[in-house]
């Protein structure tokens, strides 16, 4: 019999995390996680009470290959609450000290369960039994200090689910410290632009926005020199560029009515 539980149980935490909205918090967004996996869990129990193992095979293989995935997701979101919880608590500059003791704890429990894992890995058989098949009532396991294990649950199971938690654990506490020891980047300076106008374009370009305000309460002397500076245009005695263009007989405004032409023409071609 095909047991997929996990990849339905990621389905609903999807849907649950779109529910909360993106604005939640850290602390929040991983409780909901646990809530869920939890809720999972205990469904799962009451299946497997409806639908027993077929044989001793289906069993393993449940224990082996499917229930590390989901309690394994269930405990990484537990060390997320832990973690975030102690970050909260923690002064910023103290945040990659913490987790560099999580990478170290996740480190040290996937080298001391390194056989299970190479066991696991080579897709041996011969521990099976011991491993994945269910004792029939708790215990407490003589070979993990302080774990007890469910009359529903197995050794192997628990191990590659914690060695499954932390694996993940690891990839999180990577990302996140790699995020807070990268040196900040240099603030971009905006591109400036270079005006390709000729001096006597942009003063009588100029000229038109002052006199209608764009400029506010600035002098024309004011604005020809944020024009030089921005626009880097050459502009240079804007008093006699301004009465050359007084003395105009043909076009007084050619410039603006070039403009005025462009803008109409390409309005014309968007209806």
């Amino acid at each position: 019999m095909k047991r997929d539980y996990f990849n339905p149980l990621m389905a609903q935490l999807t849907a649950a995390l779109e529910n909360s909205g993106d604005q939640i918090a850290l602390l929040t967004r991983y409780k909901v996680c646990v809530d869920v996996f939890k809720q999972g869990i205990e469904a799962i129990r009451k299946t497997l009470a409806g639908q027993p193992f077929e044989d001793k095979q289906d069993e393993i293989r449940y224990y082996r290959e499917e229930a590390p995935k989901v309690h394994g997701r269930l405990f990484f979101y537990q060390k997320l609450v832990e973690l975030e919880v102690a970050r909260q608590y923690t002064p910023p500059e103290k945040s990659a000290e913490i987790l560099r003791k999580v990478l170290s704890e996740a480190d040290q429990y996937i080298e001391k369960h390194e056989i299970v894992c190479a066991y696991c890995i080579r897709a041996d058989t011969y521990w099976d039994d011991y491993l994945f098949l269910r004792r029939g009532q708790g215990e407490w396991s003589d070979r993990e200090a302080g774990a007890y294990i469910d009359g529903e649950f197995t050794i192997g199971a628990y191990w590659l689910s914690w060695i499954n938690a932390y694996q993940h654990l690891k990839n999180w506490v990577t990302a996140e410290l790699e995020q807070i020891e990268r040196p900040p980047e240099p603030p971009r300076q905006a591109k400036r632009l270079k005006s390709h106008a000729k001096a006597v374009e942009a003063v009588e370009i100029l000229k038109g926005l002052h006199l209608i305000g764009f400029f506010g309460n600035s002098s024309f002397k004011e604005v020809i020199g944020w024009a030089r500076e921005e626009w880097s245009v050459r502009i240079g005695n804007h008093d006699q560029i301004l009465q050359d263009i007084c003395n105009r007989k043909i076009n007084p405004t050619k410039c603006i009515d070039r403009i005025k032409e462009a803008l109409e023409n390409w309005m014309d071609e968007k209806l």
